[in-house]
């Protein structure tokens, strides 16, 4: 009750940007091109789930078959590192980088270990200098998944 209560009253609120949901399009196309029958939650249709200490956490990107996220970090809104010094504050978020940086390791850290999903982060400045290499490490990763977890259900 409580989580339909937070859905209807932020539905309207894009938790993703145009860069964001255009990077995945092109990524959900190439996985399609590999013939990879799976299913993609991004965007308009991310998934979310609650953690074991009652906090809502959605995903960037999400394979359900192979329990894999991937969460794109904005340079801006996760203060890179390589542009960011630690005691920088960000206005909008009212937190220091160093802040940001502890808050996302946290986050990152439910995701893979308390929750057991099979997480990647990557970068918007690492898609803005070399998609293509982005793109093909992701598309690595989702074979290995893919061939690992298909390999087990035989």
């Amino acid at each position: 009750e409580m989580y339909e209560h937070y859905i209807e009253t932020t539905k309207d609120r894009k938790r993703y940007s145009k860069f964001s949901k255009l990077f995945f399009d092109d990524l959900v196309s190439e996985l399609n091109n590999f013939g990879f029958k799976l299913s993609y939650y991004y965007a308009d249709n991310e998934h979310w789930r609650w953690s074991d200490d009652k906090k809502l956490y959605f995903f960037d990107f999400y394979i359900p078959e192979l329990k894999f996220v991937i969460e794109l970090n904005g340079d801006y809104w996760h203060c890179n590192p390589n542009n960011y010094a630690s005691d920088y504050v960000h206005e909008l978020r009212n937190m220091t980088a160093n802040e940001i940086w502890e808050y996302d390791k946290h986050r990152n850290s439910v995701i893979s270990e308390d929750m057991g999903y099979n997480l990647e982060v990557i970068w918007e400045s690492d898609i803005r200098r070399n998609k293509k290499n982005v793109v093909i490490n992701l598309i690595k990763k989702i074979k290995e998944l893919y061939v690992s977890k298909y390999k087990e259900d035989k």
